[in-house]
């Protein structure tokens, strides 16, 4: 079994179960060993948007809309545009799915 790639559900499962203070480590292992896994790089925008660290947050969700554009994932990235005040990109986001 590889590791890495079980990392960003064993964070999505503490998030579900009610724990918010999920850090980016298992999303970081996750990347160091696949650097494309579209759901650790989503992870970690997740939790940089939770830090409000929103640049970091676009960048992470943009690559990983860029390797699979999963509705979830645009919308996120339409959330994390409106948390940091663009409502242009942010509605573009929103357009796209619907």
């Amino acid at each position: 079994m590889n590791r890495g790639r079980a990392q960003p559900t064993v964070a999505k499962f503490a998030v579900l179960r009610g724990n918010r203070d999920v850090p980016g480590q298992p999303y970081e292992h996750s990347l160091a060993a696949s650097p494309g896994h579209v759901h650790a790089l989503a992870g970690s925008g997740r939790v940089a948007a939770a830090n409000g660290d929103y640049a970091k947050a676009i960048d992470y969700y943009t690559r990983a809309i860029n390797t699979i554009p999963l509705p979830e994932y645009v919308t996120a990235l339409g959330d994390v545009y409106a948390a940091n005040g663009d409502e242009k990109d942010a509605n573009a986001q929103f357009d796209l799915v619907g």
